[in-house]
């Protein structure tokens, strides 16, 4: 076994090479790809004769086995580009996560089916929900009451208790208030 970590300093498309980016996970037979939406969306803009290379023949990557992509919301329409360009047999995983948690609240997994324009799974040992957006104020529940979570519908992605990887506490706050409002006053 092992790995080896490829990273990339750089911008990922430039108007010289829009696939410089490309070029090395291909060559480099990258085999987990992390990227965002946005970049997955510029790949739609991308010919096919740009896919290929200085020989004519179209980039492949068959050692590629996941797309890692986090950033911003990922829709329906970015796994289907995502496909054209890397092929069925690559996972495309969204993720949700952020830095204030320093983790992930879900994520994708390689023993689960991948629906496009969703998240697979929750990451372990999140207890996170779907609640009703901002404009929806039934959502409200008063403290101490259990929430259901919303199931088939578009909502807010809350993390409604403690997880492993959250700070326990912020300093010059000996009450925890400061901690208990920032991370559970309106939906925990």
């Amino acid at each position: 076994l092992g790995a080896t970590v490829v990273l990339y300093d750089g911008a990922p498309a430039t108007t010289e090479d829009p696939l410089a980016l490309l070029r090395v996970v291909a060559t480099l037979n990258v085999t987990h790809f992390g990227t965002s939406p946005a970049y997955i969306q510029s790949l739609s803009q991308v010919s096919e004769s740009e896919l290929c290379d200085s020989g004519g023949q179209l980039m492949i990557f068959p050692k590629l086995e996941a797309l890692l992509v986090t950033g911003s919301v990922s829709s329906k329409p970015h796994f289907e580009i995502a496909r054209e360009v890397f092929g069925k047999h690559v996972k495309y995983q969204s993720m949700s996560g952020g830095t204030d948690v320093n983790g992930c609240f879900a994520l994708g997994s390689s023993v689960l089916p991948v629906c496009d324009g969703e998240l697979q799974t929750r990451a372990l040992g999140m207890d996170v929900r779907i609640f009703p957006s901002d404009d929806d104020s039934s959502w409200y529940v008063p403290p101490g009451q259990p929430r259901n979570s919303l199931v088939g519908q578009q909502g807010e992605l809350v993390c409604c208790s403690s997880a492993p990887c959250m700070p326990l506490r912020f300093l010059h706050d000996p009450t925890h208030e400061s901690f208990r409002r920032a991370y559970f006053e309106r939906f925990g």
